[in-house]
């Protein structure tokens, strides 16, 4: 059931991804313009536009600017649709430790913030059916290896779709979506970037066609089931050092409070000659994984 779903949504998603700016305009439901020529200025007043009880899905697209924002989405079944992927920037600097301190809660630590509400507070529902696409996300806080989270739900997620994005930061945890329960994640055509378990999911993950670029010496990979059937599955992935990161790097990384561990699945990926150990897993299965001109000792 879960694999037709995936596979299903993934083909509507890519044509939607791929007709075009004119066409994606005309299918857009509301769209965001820094110009003023759309229904918003404002990704977040578009999100907060749409009714608590929305059970359809609505397509956001947001055109070509720089969004300085501090985002929450506490509505399902969204499609935030950037009109290109390296000229839709959404960014914002924010340090997970210091807001923290500061709110008294994680909660709303990351650029864009799912199962959050607007003030930043967790959701009683959950969130389901999010897709954010074409677009890139950035926290610009600018120190390298602190707690700086691009994309983070609040344990209250389910299906949340991350296509054709940069999503990056110079810290941890990238993109962080924690539903470990249910939560079953897709990420596809992204390049991920970060210095400390840069793809962290608990619950189910597919990645395909993934660039993941590790800033420091540590792993890009984490990982938390909470049932053995869970599983975190990369295919077609390259794995890289940052431009400037000269560190030797291992690639994988497990919650060690976690008694069920880790599922990693890495299938048909390129694996940088600077990735010099596997890491810690629980359990880790390769298949036509090499290296850019040999494979690794390891």
């Amino acid at each position: 059931m879960k694999k037709v779903f995936f596979h299903s949504f993934t083909v509507i998603l890519f044509g939607f991804l791929t007709i075009g700016n004119i066409i994606a305009a005309e299918k857009a439901d509301i769209i965001v313009a820094k110009d003023g020529s759309g229904k918003f200025t404002t990704i977040q007043a578009a999100i907060n536009s749409i009714p608590s009880s929305n059970s359809r899905n609505v397509t956001i697209l947001v055109k070509n600017g720089t969004y300085n924002e501090h985002i929450a989405i506490d509505k399902s079944h969204i499609s935030l649709i950037g009109e290109n992927r390296d000229s839709t920037i959404i960014q914002f600097s924010i340090q997970r430790t210091e807001w923290t301190s500061s709110h008294g809660s994680s909660a709303g630590c990351a650029v864009i913030n799912i199962g959050c509400t607007p003030s930043f507070s967790k959701t009683s529902s959950t969130v389901t059916d999010v897709v954010i696409g074409n677009c890139t996300v950035e926290n610009t806080y600018n120190t390298t290896g602190d707690k700086t989270m691009v994309i983070k739900d609040e344990n209250n997620s389910n299906r949340i779709f991350v296509v054709g994005c940069n999503v990056w930061c110079k810290g941890h945890d990238t993109i962080s979506l924690w539903s470990s329960q249910s939560g079953m994640y897709y990420h596809a055509d992204c390049s991920f970037r970060g210095s400390v378990d840069a793809v962290c999911p608990r619950g189910w993950c597919y990645t395909v066609g993934c660039e993941f670029y590790e800033m420091t010496g540590s792993a890009p990979l984490w990982h938390e089931v909470a049932s053995a059937a869970q599983k975190f599955v990369i295919r077609t992935g390259k794995f890289m050092p940052a431009a400037g990161n000269a560190s030797k790097f291992k690639l994988l990384n497990k919650n060690n409070s976690s008694s069920l561990g880790t599922r990693f699945f890495l299938l048909d990926c390129m694996i940088s000659g600077s990735c010099n150990t596997i890491g810690a897993y629980t359990e880790a299965y390769f298949f036509n994984c090499h290296g850019e001109t040999s494979d690794q000792s390891w």
